[in-house]
């Protein structure tokens, strides 16, 4: 049997109504009719798959006083997939416990230790690894170096450590090569300066942090106008529709149909904001 623990999350399940379901299924509160005065309508259709994941965590690491002692966190897919909402990342944290105080202990005689992930020295609350639905790969812990000398007695130095997971949002990275496709909504975490080529070139366009590309259309020759919904600083959280002029990109016509916008330079600050282009992707 493998030396390790793990975190469990749910099944995902699956509810099916068949025809010969309760008469309550059509219930007032959830009908919609058809009739005389309306020839049609429509019914909502809902599947709902929840969140699963086995995270792995070793049981038991043995120090060294010859060289650092290397763990894996991974994920296990044996019993279920690994699934997670879109957006969504789970976290393997180190617990915010006393009892994570890096500590080995023989009686009344400690030791400490440190653990890093990649370049940086882990401690309480500090992430120990991330996994995605895009990014499942083993995470490897690094346990430092003992020293052998430091110890007042022999026998066994003993510890724990304590993690716990929890299923957190990705932060949105923005920045050259963002892409926005057509009708999906990209929150930006903040607000950020857009360059508006329609106006004149270097003009600023409006300070936004929410954006949704709802349509191009030809505008010319050589660019389209754009149309983007979004949620601007000067009207926090009211929703307006802006127009912005982009360019058809290298090797393209207007006759060649957009699927979305990129953000092609600039760093979304006022001096230097997005210069947007034209996506294909």
């Amino acid at each position: 049997m493998k030396n390790t623990k793990r975190f469990i999350a749910g099944m995902i399940t699956l509810t099916m109504v068949s025809a010969m379901a309760p008469m309550n299924v059509f219930a007032t509160e959830n009908i919609k009719t058809l009739d005389a005065n309306t020839s049609s309508n429509s019914t909502d259709v809902k599947y709902s798959v929840d969140p699963s994941y086995t995270v792995v965590i070793p049981a038991s690491v043995t120090l060294s006083d010859t060289s650092t002692t290397n763990a894996t966190i991974s994920v296990d897919e044996t019993a279920k997939p690994f699934k997670l909402a879109k957006g969504q990342k789970l976290s393997v944290k180190i617990a915010n416990e006393d009892t994570n105080d890096f500590k080995v202990t023989n009686a009344d005689d400690s030791l400490d230790y440190t653990v890093t992930a990649g370049s940086e020295t882990l401690a309480k609350g500090s992430t120990a690894a991330e996994f995605s639905n895009d990014d499942k790969t083993d995470k490897t812990l690094t346990f430092s170096k003992m020293d052998a000398s430091e110890a007042k007695y022999a026998g066994d130095y003993t510890g724990t450590l304590t993690f716990g997971i929890s299923v957190e949002e990705t932060a949105t990275t923005i920045g050259i090569g963002t892409v926005f496709k057509i009708g999906e909504t990209v929150d930006m975490g903040e607000y950020y300066y857009w360059n508006d080529k329609y106006q004149n070139e270097g003009s600023l366009f409006w300070n936004a942090k929410t954006a949704t590309v709802e349509y191009f259309e030809a505008d010319g020759t050589d660019g389209y106008m754009l149309y983007v919904k979004s949620n601007t600083m000067e009207n926090l959280y009211v929703e307006t529709t802006k127009t912005i002029y982009i360019n058809v990109g290298d090797g393209h016509t207007v006759n060649d149909e957009p699927t979305g916008l990129v953000i092609v330079s600039g760093s979304g600050t006022q001096n230097s904001p997005f210069v947007l282009g034209a996506y294909y992707g």
